[in-house]
């Protein structure tokens, strides 16, 4: 911690070598502030090899990174439910006749499109939880193979609460689009369309 490294700042100032370790950017940075200010004091100048630049830097492109993560999912999700309600049009161009025939035989609109709804969400529910589920394996069959680099297992990697968050809510937005083709069908007529 910070306040062992004073410790054994004031304990080693008489040698001529400091090497001090801390935990977080911040603790070294506040080190690097007393040191300098100490040496000032004192009218030294010693020659210091500080890695905190590096540390500002990765601390930097973590954040960099996190931020085009986001974007790379959201961007994806906007995908899925893109998708999944192109694929609710084609399908309601394809059903339109069973969905009027089932209508003619007194099925209400209300049950049809319940029905609807809930095999769209079975089906993005199935998919979702099936990626969730299915990544480690993957990751692992996949950094096995580069062996250029060396990966962290996917024991040891978890996916970030915002990251399943925007997954969830492209997924329910993708239900919500796919129930559109069937609510505005609904509407017509079934007469209209069994001729």
């Amino acid at each position: 911690t910070l306040t062992q490294g004073l410790q054994l700042l004031i304990e080693l100032l008489w040698d001529d070598c400091v090497l001090a370790s801390f935990d977080s950017t911040e603790e070294v940075e506040k080190f690097a502030q007393l040191t300098d200010a100490y040496y000032t004091a004192q009218g030294r100048s010693p020659r210091t090899f500080s890695t905190l630049t590096l540390l500002k830097d990765i601390n930097t492109l973590n954040e960099f990174q996190v931020y085009v993560r986001i974007g790379i999912t959201v961007s994806c999700g906007i995908i899925l439910s893109f998708i999944i309600g192109t694929i609710a049009w084609l399908e309601y161009r394809q059903e339109s006749y069973l969905l009027a025939l089932l209508q003619s035989f007194g099925t209400s609109k209300l049950i049809l499109l319940i029905h609807t709804f809930f095999e769209n969400f079975l089906l993005v529910t199935v998919g979702l939880f099936s990626a969730l589920f299915s990544w480690e394996y993957i990751y692992d069959q996949l950094s096995s193979k580069i062996s250029i680099l060396t990966l962290q297992s996917a024991a040891q990697i978890s996916i970030p609460q915002t990251d399943i968050s925007i997954l969830f809510i492209a997924a329910s937005s993708s239900v919500l689009i796919a129930m559109f083709p069937i609510a505005i069908g609904l509407r017509k007529p079934p007469g209209l369309i069994l001729q």
